[in-house]
């Protein structure tokens, strides 16, 4: 049974190649929703997960927790959490509550997920500016991410 996430829960995110991307929910807030860490790690179901390191974060989301509430996003692990006070935008948008973060549907961030490791189209959503607003760095678009004529992003 599924149970209601906490800060420095490790979680799964299903890619569609049957691996896994791992991500750590950072803060949690009253209203259903957590701020997850997104990261570039990429492993498959029965590998062992440890913490994750300011390196290996991707992306910092708002995101709506029933996917993990519900057992979708499966909760593996609890670890330390990576230092994002470093992140400037970051550190800004937790001292204004969150308020300038747009709440996503889990179904956006599998969709980010598996664009950032090359299984789904970077510019699936419409245009290939969509998911670079999720990036830590957005001048940084992922190595693996494609557009939808097989061209890298």
């Amino acid at each position: 049974m599924a149970k209601a996430p906490q800060q420095a829960d490790l979680f799964l995110i299903p890619l569609l190649d049957g691996t896994f991307c791992v991500s750590q929910i950072v803060d949690v807030l009253i209203s259903g929703s957590c701020l997850c860490a997104i990261s570039k790690r990429q492993i498959s179901k029965d590998s062992p997960i440890s913490a994750l390191s300011l390196s290996d974060l991707q992306a910092l989301i708002l995101i709506n927790s029933d996917a993990i509430e519900t057992g979708v996003w499966a909760v593996n692990g609890f670890e330390q959490l990576p230092q994002i006070n470093s992140i400037f935008k970051w550190r800004d948008a937790k001292l204004d509550g969150y308020a300038n973060l747009e709440r996503q549907d889990p179904a956006v961030i599998e969709a980010f997920a598996n664009a950032t490791f090359g299984l789904y189209p970077w510019d699936g959503f419409g245009t290939a500016d969509f998911f670079v607003k999720f990036l830590i760095n957005p001048d940084q678009i992922p190595s693996a991410a494609i557009l939808t004529n097989g061209a890298p992003a």
